[in-house]
């Protein structure tokens, strides 16, 4: 597993999202890093959830954006989020909120607020919609770089495993998002542990075999092919509650 910043990176981290005119929630590394797929020249990639600059949540000029940060040297994105879009991108299992929650490196964000996210994600998970965004950002891969191509397609591949593995009962009660701490977990004999482990291997290998390309692919249709279930069947209405009760509790949480 890769290590955590420092204190003195994270302190220039947390000093230059400041520097964006930010009020931080939350934030996370996502990416590479965080997934367990990243090489030595992989940059940093940053999840965040913020107030605007006058704690008006009305005043944000997009729930959401991006914005590129100079950091350890590197160009590096930071994909910014308000609480109320945040907490939409937990309740429809969406990868970008799910990773960031689960990421092993989280440098800001209370313990209380951690756990308000938890709740919302575990409360609205939803496999079939998770899996759907999992399918649909593999099929948009589009790196011309062969190896960063298949370390990217992995992490779809990755996920989509686990929830078959879910949908059958063979995996963790929830996916892992770090390869390394997936293959620490005690699973049951016939899960795609074995698969996934071969998986990252092609992913991370410098030359893969034909052999080797010729698995992952078996493994992507596969995925593609799958007729997968909805497990649950609650309607997003049904969140109302859940999410209104998270957001009084994270705006009174983390305004000043």
């Amino acid at each position: 597993m890769k290590t955590r910043l420092n204190s003195e990176e994270r302190y220039q981290l947390l000093d230059t999202l400041r520097g964006l005119g930010l009020h931080l929630v939350f934030a996370a590394e996502t990416g590479s890093k965080a997934w367990g797929t990243d090489t030595e020249n992989s940059d940093h990639d940053f999840t965040v959830v913020a107030h605007d600059i006058n704690y008006d949540i009305y005043q944000y000029p997009r729930d959401s954006f991006t914005q590129k940060i100079t950091f350890k040297g590197q160009e590096c994105d930071v994909r910014v989020f308000s609480i109320a879009k945040f907490l939409r991108k937990l309740q429809k299992s969406v990868l970008v909120g799910y990773e960031a929650i689960n990421s092993p490196f989280v440098y800001y964000g209370s313990d209380k607020t951690r756990e308000i996210f938890q709740l919302v994600s575990q409360r609205c998970f939803d496999p079939r919609e998770m899996f759907r965004s999992t399918i649909g950002s593999m099929s948009s891969v589009k790196h011309t770089d062969e190896a960063k191509r298949r370390r990217q397609t992995f992490r779809y591949l990755f996920v989509g495993l686990q929830l078959k593995d879910y949908n059958d009962q063979r995996g963790p009660m929830l996916p892992t998002v770090n390869i390394d701490q997936y293959m620490t977990l005690q699973l049951p004999a016939m899960s795609e542990q074995g698969v996934i482990r071969d998986l990252f291997a092609w992913a991370t290998a410098d030359e893969p075999t034909e052999k080797q390309n010729a698995f992952a692919q078996w493994c992507i249709d596969l995925l593609y092919s799958l007729d997968y279930p909805k497990l649950v069947t609650h309607k997003q209405d049904e969140h109302r509650g859940v999410l209104n009760m998270a957001f009084s509790d994270l705006m009174r949480n983390t305004k000043p």
